[in-house]
């Protein structure tokens, strides 16, 4: 998330850094928290983030083909 800026192949503010940041803030409320509930929402949450990302990624990509 933060490598690419540093090397000047893309800005910091792409349309894709919301998930990274998203799944960042939710890792990071698993640690304040010790609730099962909320380590068992966060894990939903990062699959969900992850599923859309490679959707995201396959459609940009044009690799992702619709029959």
């Amino acid at each position: 998330m933060f490598l690419e800026p540093v090397m000047g192949l893309r800005s910091f503010f792409v349309p894709f850094r919301f998930l990274p940041a998203t799944a960042l803030l939710t890792l990071a409320s698993c640690s304040a928290w010790k609730s099962k509930r909320v380590h068992a929402a966060a894990v939903v949450l990062i699959v969900l983030l992850v599923v859309i990302g490679i959707r995201l990624n396959r459609f940009h990509l044009g690799q992702f083909m619709l029959r």
